[in-house]
């Protein structure tokens, strides 16, 4: 097959046998292209992402942590009456094992600093890693308007995220991107194979999609962000370098139905042992630096059986942050690494990390393999803090009366063993639990129900949901309640609807598995309206005014 590159004027044109793509790359790209070759060995900054598809803006960068935005953002709940506040202040990778010799090697990222490089691993090709230094992002009507476009047998408008994305063998790549793509034996971007040929041709109906072990590469999320980064380099954390290679992608659903899901992004990282020696006691974890709005008042607890790692207020009072109205923050492992055997690993620990600006190498190993950092046993066999906080005689830190404060914590899998070049997946939800009007502890009661049901929609491949396939907005710089609010709620026989903005003629009410229960429709366009609701019974659900959605609680 022969391709033509037209340069014409500031932009070019790609010419394909059966059709013509226009791309709206221009000349400044082949500017770059020069500069980066030129400097090939300079460090740039990571590139970075934010998220915003549903109910959470969350900040990225290409070098694997995530949630350190500037001026706290980080993941922050947008919800009506909520302030735009951080939930977290940082996550990432912890990685350590031992070579043959007995060395310690790890990588690991914490409070402002990383062990990990965005890019290839350089000792490859040097250029791969500055190359690489992106986030891809692709949406669903991205994917939605490409196979529309196929329909027609004639593809007039390609879709550049889909036509740019760094799947194995993409043709099309550098047309969308300043170089050429990089060859690895793994790949790259995982994608939806139409044709079966094990490479990304989206003139053949390929477009990209989320590797999850076991479920199909045909369905994509509502939002997905696809990036690389090695630990090969530099580690503040003086540990020796792994020469690990992760592969990342960051996902998110939305649903006009009441779920869990759109308070949630997920995190999918394939790990690559690009290092030449294998692994003993080797260890996988996830950092987890809780900033519950004002970060100097919370606590840190943990759901064993659902794997989850979570943060929530001291009291019933965020002083300087969230008010009155404080939600829940979890950090929910949904699938561990495998063994040398094939078995996927179960949570090791998940422990306190209590002074976590001095921390030296050998430190770094004993709160991975669930010590506490002076390598003493941590309590509870390394799960600390294992009991909901609402029974008044098990074991968590607001039952036992500690004082609040900065909480970081770190859960892991292992120990196991990792062979040169294996590779391995590790998959996390990080979502939030807010209930207008409850306290902590009440939104501490919910996650252990929601939990649940996150994780049965992750075991089932997220099938069956009513995602909406939307285009991408941007979520607000301000909570929706500035233009859109319901009062009462929680609701016993009417609410008052009102909007700032734009008016409204069409109301939808939806019960919790999404079903559309009610529809009102106006005679005219109004800003206030007196909504009924005595003929519904007692519980959660969802009202949607135009296309803007929130909560509702009716009580009796």
């Amino acid at each position: 097959m022969i391709y033509c590159l037209l340069l014409t004027g500031s932009s070019f044109t790609v010419k394909h046998p059966n059709m013509k793509l226009p791309v709206t790359t221009v000349f400044t790209h082949l500017l770059l292209l020069v500069s980066l070759t030129a400097s090939a060995q300079a460090p740039l900054p990571a590139a970075t992402a934010v998220m915003e598809t549903n109910h959470v803006k969350a900040f990225l960068s290409a070098d694997g942590t995530a949630f350190a935005g500037p001026a706290g953002e980080g993941f922050v709940p947008v919800e009506p009456g909520l302030a735009m506040k951080s939930l977290m202040g940082q996550t990432g990778l912890w990685i350590a094992g031992m070579d043959p010799a007995g060395n310690l090697k790890g990588a690991v990222s914490v409070k402002g600093q990383t062990d990990f490089h965005p890019g290839l691993n350089p000792l490859f090709d040097p250029a791969d890693s500055i190359y690489l230094n992106h986030i891809w992002k692709v949406s669903c009507a991205d994917i939605n308007q490409h196979l529309d476009n196929l329909q027609n047998g004639i593809l007039d408008s390609p879709v550049p995220n889909v036509f740019g994305f760094p799947g194995r063998g993409n043709p099309y790549f550098a047309a969308y991107n300043p170089y050429d793509l990089p060859f690895t034996i793994q790949g790259l971007g995982g994608f939806y194979d139409r044709d079966g040929d094990a490479g990304y041709d989206p003139l053949q109906g390929d477009y990209p999609s989320i590797e999850i072990r076991g479920c199909s590469l045909e369905n994509y999320p509502e939002e997905q962000n696809w990036f690389v980064f090695n630990d090969v380099g530099n580690h503040p954390s003086l540990l020796q370098p792994l020469e690990m290679e992760i592969q990342t992608q960051f996902f998110a659903f939305k649903t006009p139905s009441a779920s869990p899901l759109n308070n949630a992004i997920f995190a999918r990282y394939k790990l690559i042992n690009r290092g030449a020696e294998q692994l003993d006691s080797c260890y996988f974890g996830l950092y987890a630096d809780f900033n519950i709005g004002n970060p100097d008042d919370d606590f840190l607890g943990t759901i064993p059986g659902q794997q989850v790692l979570y943060g929530y207020n001291g009291d019933n009072n965020d002083e300087g942050g969230f008010g009155s109205g404080v939600p829940v923050m979890a950090i929910d492992l949904m699938r561990g690494p495998l063994d040398t055997f094939g078995m996927e690993v179960s949570l090791h620990s998940a422990v306190i990390v209590n002074d976590v600006d001095n921390l030296q190498p050998v430190q770094y190993y004993h709160l991975l393999s669930g010590s506490l950092q002076d390598g003493s046993p941590a309590p509870n066999g390394g799960i600390m803090f294992p009991d909901n906080p609402n029974d008044p005689n098990g074991v968590s830190e607001y039952a036992q009366g500690n004082a609040p404060g900065k909480r970081v914590g770190v859960a892991s899998y292992g120990p196991f063993s990792l062979k040169p070049g294996a590779v391995n997946e590790l998959i996390v939800a990080y979502y939030y639990v807010y209930t207008p009007g409850a306290t902590p502890l009440q939104n501490v009661e919910q996650l252990y129900a929601d939990a649940g049901l996150i994780q049965g929609l992750f075991d089932n491949c997220f099938e069956g949901l009513d995602n909406t396939c939307d285009a991408l907005v941007n979520a607000p710089d301000y909570p929706d309640a500035a233009v859109f609010s319901v009062f009462p709620n929680p609701a016993n026989t009417e609410l008052n609807i009102t909007s700032e903005a734009a008016a409204f003629s069409r109301i939808e009410i939806f019960d919790t598995p999404g079903r559309i229960i009610r529809t009102i429709e106006l005679a005219r366009p109004v800003n206030n309206y007196t909504l009924p609701v005595s003929e519904l019974p007692a519980g959660a659900y969802l009202l949607r005014v135009n296309s803007r959605a929130l909560p509702l609680m009716i009580q009796r």
